[in-house]
């Protein structure tokens, strides 16, 4: 394009966004109608539904921030592991690395969940802390060294992303990821999206906005297999995440300022020491107890729990909510229903809301208004499903296939490589080893997916009906890797877990299908998790899940402080400047 062509489109932006911002840039949120909160005393209970990590994080706020005792805590789960989608199994004793997916941490972004993470000491200073036993004084006068986000903080620091090899195409021609390869109208729509209000997308799919071509840009590729999107999903979603990481749309090709890893599986690194402190701190964690329903109160002029339905080894049981006790359910779950493979067995897509989560939500939406539409987010499984694997390979000769492959000289500078012609739109994630701690000598893990659900280019079968072998097969293929191949199966296992509702929280939506944090005339009732609505936070991040922990906490509980405000890289005029320039 001509230089004055740029000049006017600058100039046309620029008028775009004081329009806006006069106009004004923040959105409001929805009103709630006044009712007499629960009174908190010493001798309130705290019933938490789901272990996940915004079930740990309303307990570890409750007791910093609302002075809770970890005693009156009760945090109930269906599995006997907390930690919900952040799982990690395997990796060590000879058995394979079993996970139902990994977390990518920006900073900048993740603001509430580095918050929370800035709570909790290291598990270093934890076993040190042991050592005091009862010591009180010892134990008051004990200095943290480190917490959790200064030891996120210092890997990142030596972990950085070196991203030399992004999108392959077939005959493993490399494609040049630095060239995101939109036509001026993408660019112009990606700004349209940014500045237009979000009631403008109401129920809309991310392919009613865009052309057919953005989809086929080297722009999509990263950002899809980033963010997990699919043309379908909501554009409202969308929106919000072009405005939350608009800091990072020059950068998304190599991420070098990032370094986006925690150390170790996130279940290690975040999971265990956080449920560590809680533990100590007296909370119960009443495992093996799955919720099946709540009462509440006969009336239409207030939503108060009464009672909590549970079953605990096949009987059912009750627990009865007193004045003053309070109820923090997660509702829905996108790892509920989910099903395993092997190497030699394929993973059954489960479509019948046996694990509870969902029923429970439905039920509750039954009985009062405005707790949102369930269904919305249960009804297109196969718009809301993807298969997820996990390859643990033992020897040198895979890793360093991958190595000389993408030029790099470690395992995890790589980031994702990302298929782009298969028609499994296959990519790979590859952790930073050890990616689990004492993991087995020799022995190295790699994560992926697929976002399309055609037949293999090798394997003429869609992934889902696939086995782990054939998985590692179809991998090996996209690779060049086939004169390998069967050194390769002989040394590696594949597991694979296949997830019915992992997207849900992106598909079409209307503001209404999610209920808030705390529903309108809530006296004791909180919702948690990746299914509130949060105006302006994007889903599918860990930190939606700690921000929706942080909100409920201090509004049920009368905490005088400001919830963690919401970034959006479209506050910032200098990222403006950095988007013209890179678009």
């Amino acid at each position: 394009m001509k230089k004055p062509g740029i000049i006017l489109i600058c100039l046309l932006i620029g008028i775009i966004i004081v329009c806006f911002l006069v106009k004004g840039f923040f959105c409001t949120h929805p009103t709630v109608t006044p009712v007499t909160r629960a009174p908190v005393t010493p001798n309130s209970q705290l019933y938490i539904v789901g272990a996940g990590i915004s079930g740990l994080a309303t307990a570890v706020d409750a007791i910093q921030d609302a002075n809770i005792s970890g005693k009156n805590i009760h945090i109930l789960e269906e599995l006997n592991m907390p930690g919900g989608a952040l799982d990690s199994k395997g990796g060590t004793n000879n058995k394979p690395y079993k996970a139902r997916g990994a977390r990518l941490m920006d900073p900048t972004v993740y603001r509430s969940f580095f918050k929370l993470l800035a709570k909790i000491p290291s598990l270093a200073d934890q076993e040190e802390m042991e050592k005091l036993g009862n010591n009180s004084e010892a134990l008051k006068n004990y200095k943290i060294k480190k917490t959790l986000s200064d030891e996120l903080h210092e890997f990142m620091l030596t972990h950085k992303l070196d991203s030399k090899t992004r999108l392959v195409a077939k005959d493993q021609r490399i494609i040049d990821h630095t060239k995101f390869g939109l036509k001026m109208k993408d660019k112009l729509d990606i700004f349209k999206m940014t500045l237009s209000s979000e009631e403008k997308y109401n129920g809309k799919r991310i392919d009613d906005v865009f052309q057919p071509s953005f989809f086929e840009s080297n722009f999509w590729y990263m950002w899809s297999s980033i963010f997990g999107f699919q043309p379908w999903h909501s554009a409202i979603e969308m929106r919000r995440y072009v405005r939350a990481f608009f800091h990072d749309l020059d950068q998304l090709a190599e991420l070098h300022e990032s370094g986006w890893n925690t150390p170790y599986n996130n279940y290690e690194a975040v999971v265990m020491p956080t449920v560590k402190w809680l533990r100590t701190q007296g909370v119960n964690f009443d495992m093996g107890r799955k919720v099946t329903d709540v009462d509440f109160k006969p009336t239409v002029e207030e939503k108060t729990v009464q009672k909590i339905h549970y079953i605990q080894n096949g009987v059912k049981k009750d627990i009865v909510v007193n004045n003053g006790d309070f109820v923090f359910i997660n509702i829905g779950s996108e790892v509920a229903d989910s099903r395993e493979g092997s190497m030699h067995t394929v993973p059954v897509l489960e479509r019948n809301k046996v694990d509870g989560a969902w029923t429970l939500w439905e039920k509750m939406a039954a009985k009062q208004p405005g707790l949102g539409n369930p269904l919305n987010f249960t009804n297109n499984i196969d718009h809301s499903k993807f298969e997820i694997f996990n390859i643990t390979t033992k020897g040198d000769l895979l890793k360093d296939l991958i190595l000389k492959f993408t030029k790099n000289k470690r395992l995890g500078e790589q980031h994702e490589v990302i298929f782009t012609e298969s028609p499994w739109q296959l990519f790979v994630h590859i952790p930073w080893q050890p990616f689990v701690k004492n993991q087995d000598k020799d022995t190295y893990i790699i994560m992926g997916l697929c976002l399309k659900h055609n037949k293999g280019d090798y394997i003429k079968k869609a992934m889902e009906d696939c086995t782990g072998e054939e998985i590692l097969t179809e991998l090996c293929y996209q690779f060049g890797f086939m004169k390998e191949l069967p050194e390769i199966l002989k040394s590696s296992d594949v597991s694979t877990f296949m997830l019915p509702y992992i997207t849900s929280k992106f598909l079409p939506r209307t503001t209404f299908d999610r209920p808030p944090v705390v529903p309108d005339k809530s006296t004791n009732l909180a919702f948690l998790g990746q299914h509130t609505e949060i105006p302006e936070e994007c889903v599918f991040l860990v930190n939606y899940s700690t921000l929706s922990a942080e909100i409920a906490v201090y509004t049920l509980l009368n905490v005088n402080k400001e919830v963690t405000p919401i970034y959006h890289g479209t506050r910032n005029l200098w990222n403006w400047v950095k988007a013209i320039y890179w678009m």
